[in-house]
């Protein structure tokens, strides 16, 4: 929704959502991504994951989900449940949440580094 209505403004809203630029003026990893999302899809691709990393995430995330949702609604099947255990089940692994935790400890520093 959130990314619908920055689409339809173009991005100029003019609201920060973000409580953590809201109460200490730090941004957060997560801090540009929707305007991130916009630069990807108005085909910015490198610009879009320049501004932050984590848009990539969110573009695997919305092009899959949808799909997920109506295969789980057509075919009574448990897609997105199945996804969520397999997800889970990586993120038990120490090596790849450490790894996480490394990735969006350094998309901070880029997003607090770059002034957003």
């Amino acid at each position: 929704m959130w990314l619908l209505l920055a689409m339809f403004f173009d991005g100029r809203m003019g609201v920060t959502a973000c409580p953590s630029k809201l109460l200490w003026h730090i941004p957060c990893p997560s801090c540009g991504t929707t305007r991130a999302l916009l630069l990807i899809l108005k085909g910015g691709i490198l610009e879009g994951i320049s501004l932050n990393p984590n848009s990539i995430i969110a573009v695997v995330y919305l092009a899959v989900f949808p799909f997920l949702l109506l295969t789980d609604a057509i075919f009574q099947v448990h897609s997105v449940y199945d996804l969520y255990l397999f997800v889970n089940k990586v993120l038990s692994v120490r090596w790849v949440f450490v790894f996480i935790l490394m990735f969006e400890f350094a998309v901070w520093i880029h997003n607090v580094w770059s002034g957003l």
